[in-house]
């Protein structure tokens, strides 16, 4: 069974995310990374966030992923099985729980949420989805 993911976030941490799903679709992992959002643009262009590790590859070509400003659009317009956030952790808990509302797993980049009760939604909302 293939995975289908949307990336949601090309920062330093989701470039990471981004790097090694081209390295597990390279090497024929069942997995395809579909669709990218992030809120710039720019990222359309694979200008990527650098941080204290290269993780950039100049050869990923982005054209081979549909690309969104919004996550709520990707997710409407897109067949996923999942969401990989890496995101600003404050607003992990709104997106995660939009995700599970569509019937979507969710991968959260740590730490989990800002609060204990953005982490109790985020459960919440797993158990009722």
């Amino acid at each position: 069974m293939m995975l289908k993911v949307g990336l949601v976030g090309l920062g330093f941490m989701g470039s990471s995310h981004l790097s090694m799903y081209m390295r597990l679709m390279k090497e024929g992992f069942p997995i395809e990374l579909v669709a990218i959002c992030d809120v710039n643009e720019e990222k359309r262009e694979g200008k990527l966030t650098a941080g204290n590790i290269d993780i950039s590859d100049k050869s990923i070509d982005f054209t081979q992923f549909n690309f969104y400003t919004d996550m709520e659009e990707m997710i409407a317009n897109e067949e996923l099985d999942y969401v990989d956030l890496c995101l600003p952790t404050f607003i992990h808990a709104p997106y995660a729980v939009k995700a599970m509302e569509k019937g979507l797993h969710v991968f959260c980049e740590k730490p989990m949420a800002i609060s204990t009760q953005a982490c109790q939604e985020m459960i919440d909302a797993s158990k009722k989805h």
